[in-house]
């Protein structure tokens, strides 16, 4: 578990999962906390310079995922905390934790922005199942396990929308 200087947990959690398994959650938490949160700029991205024939249904689609994905990081760092540990919360953090990589480059057309939506949510759906294979078999902390099966279904469900606008 990575310290974080100045805040301290008041006191320990005492909720039948060992400090070693409480940490393995944590650092799984974290890692998708900085995934949600660079997956939330890019959205914000497109949505903020979408322009053409499908801006009005495409940025009405990714107001509603935009503010979803901000309600599963508040989910997710909640989480971080109710184990016992301590959430990123800056921006070096998030992108130094981060699998996913922000996109910087030019603005895509809007099919485009889909597709790259739809990767990036697909690589999240792929870090959060290895977050569940770990919790479950590796160190037992079900509540955890269960947030994030919870956690993948909203993921997939944002990805088969993309992937239903998407060509191929």
């Amino acid at each position: 578990m990575k310290k974080q200087s100045g805040i301290k947990a008041v006191i320990e959690p005492n909720i039948g999962i060992s400090k070693k398994d409480r940490e393995i959650s944590i650092d799984i938490l974290n890692g998708i906390l900085a995934d949600e949160f660079v997956l939330l700029i890019q959205t914000l991205r497109y949505h903020w310079n979408l322009v053409g024939p499908e801006f009005n249904d495409y940025h009405k689609l990714l107001d509603g995922q935009y503010r979803q994905i901000f309600d599963m990081i508040d989910d997710v760092a909640e989480r971080v905390r109710k184990v016992g540990g301590i959430s990123l919360g800056a921006m070096a953090e998030f992108m130094k934790n981060s699998q996913l990589k922000e996109d910087t480059g030019d603005i895509p057309a809007p099919r485009e922005m889909i597709r790259r939506l739809l990767d990036q949510h697909e690589g999240l759906i792929r870090s959060i199942r290895d977050g569940i294979n770990k919790t479950g078999e590796k160190n037992r902390d079900m509540g955890t396990n269960n947030f994030l099966c919870e956690l993948i279904e909203k993921h997939e469900k944002i990805a088969w929308m993309l992937r239903s606008l998407a060509e191929r």
